[in-house]
């Protein structure tokens, strides 16, 4: 992979981005010579402002926001004195497991998934578990867009995004199986990756479809992605403008509402501006072809977990979720190894299409964050593909010019080489010049 260092900042953005983003950056993470007062204070006051916009935003499950007055014992490394949350269905000690069912009674554990494990040997504190949409699929929970309450802030990840959108956490950890991360994060303006399919362990984790489940880290921005992940995996931080993108604005099965469109297209004359070298093109069938097998897979795979449920769970499942998991038992044996075989034969077409390219870029999403009447958190078309093919896969927010609402570019990079695409996410996200409100 070739990269070149973006030496200078570029062009300020034109639009609403300083207007509506309400979370600041992260200071530089630099804090392993914190004293525990420092740190423990700076996490009481991310605290204080959790509090103050849960009403309005509803991110966490309720109950599982730790009160305002606790007692703060900040850890010690890289990440110390930043508060973070996870997803409800991420085992931690500290607070029960979920999955978005009704709160009780809960899967409640000793010992931490290997990645809130990770997460805290690095030192920082985790505050609360956001919500999420049941079973990780199609019920959304009560969680609020920050940038528009009347809004979705999309799912399943609904309370990781609007948490670091809000500003009431540093950053939060979710996890995808379709687009339940890069879509959460377009709708709320945030940066998010979605790391491939086995980066890190899914141990401790919920499941839903085992074989395309994966982790996926939010916060304010590209460059807040990087030192986060960098500091878990102590490997050196950096943003790099990438030597070669390919962009595809959209593919068969897919489609664009005008807003996305045209904000995606001014996005990429920003980053041609920018001298980001782009090449766009149509992706090869073959690769395509993986696009409807994701929803076989996930389905029979779905099903199974949910039949392995214990009975009190299943009794708390939703209407929504019975029809699915009913319409999903159509699925058979010889369809899902059908499906399964596509997705091989889709794998080996993105290796052999990826390799040119530093990495590709498309759309996150295919309309912009939808009303929450709806009761949908929007469509995961644009992320199914990469989630199949285990790519990983990162949201870089753009706000169009006159627009109040952001659009996500999705990055996608080649499977297991995850720090070099976060590393030309963050050179992007440079190269579309983001200056970002820090008032909160």
């Amino acid at each position: 992979m070739s990269l070149e260092p973006l030496t200078s900042a570029p062009h300020s953005a034109a639009g609403k981005a300083e207007a509506v983003n309400a979370a600041p950056p992260l200071p530089p993470l630099s804090h392993s010579d914190l004293g525990p007062g420092t740190a423990a204070a700076m996490v009481r006051e991310r605290l204080k402002k959790a509090w103050s916009a849960e009403r309005r935003v509803a991110a966490f499950v309720p109950g599982k926001l730790i009160p305002p007055s606790s007692e703060i014992r900040a850890g010690v490394g890289p990440l110390a004195g930043l508060a973070w949350a996870a997803k409800d269905n991420i085992v931690t000690s500290a607070f029960p497991a979920d999955g978005g069912f009704p709160a009780e009674p809960s899967y409640r554990s000793s010992i931490n998934a290997p990645i809130a494990r990770l997460i805290t040997d690095r030192g920082a504190t985790l505050i609360g578990k956001t919500a999420m949409a049941e079973f990780a699929l199609y019920n959304p929970p009560a969680t609020r867009n920050p940038l528009n309450v009347r809004l979705t802030p999309g799912g399943s990840s609904s309370g990781s995004a609007a948490a670091v959108a809000s500003g009431q956490v540093a950053f939060s950890v979710g996890t995808q199986t379709a687009g339940s991360v890069i879509r959460p994060a377009a709708f709320c303006g945030v940066a998010a990756i979605s790391f491939s399919h086995g980066f890190f362990s899914n141990e401790g984790i919920l499941p839903l479809a085992p074989s395309l489940d994966t982790v996926g880290i939010f916060a304010t921005r590209s460059s807040d992605v990087s030192r986060i992940a960098h500091a878990i995996l102590r490997m050196p931080v950096g943003d790099m403008l990438p030597t070669q993108v390919a962009i595809c604005e959209n593919w068969t099965e897919t489609s664009l509402s005008d807003d996305v469109r045209n904000g995606f297209r001014e996005a990429v004359a920003r980053l041609k501006h920018s001298g980001v070298p782009i090449i766009e093109l149509e992706l090869p069938a073959r690769l395509v072809s993986g696009h409807l097998a994701h929803m076989s897979i996930l389905g029979f795979e779905a099903t199974r977990i949910f039949d392995a449920l214990p009975a009190f769970r299943k009794a708390q499942a939703s209407r929504l979720l019975r029809e699915y998991i009913d319409e999903c038992r159509q699925i058979s044996e010889q369809d899902y190894k059908l499906a399964q075989d596509t997705a091989a034969t889709a794998r080996r077409a993105y290796s052999e299409f990826i390799e040119p390219f530093d990495v590709l870029v498309t759309p996150s999403a295919n309309e912009l964050a939808p009303n929450r009447r709806a009761a949908t958190t929007g469509s995961s078309i644009m992320n199914r593909l990469w989630t199949l093919l285990r790519a990983p896969a990162a949201n870089v927010p753009f706000w169009p010019t006159g627009s109040r609402l952001p659009i996500g570019l999705q990055i996608i990079g080649r499977h297991r080489h995850d720090l070099d695409l976060i590393t030309c996410a963050a050179g992007i996200e440079r190269a579309l010049g983001y200056h970002w409100e820090t008032e909160h």
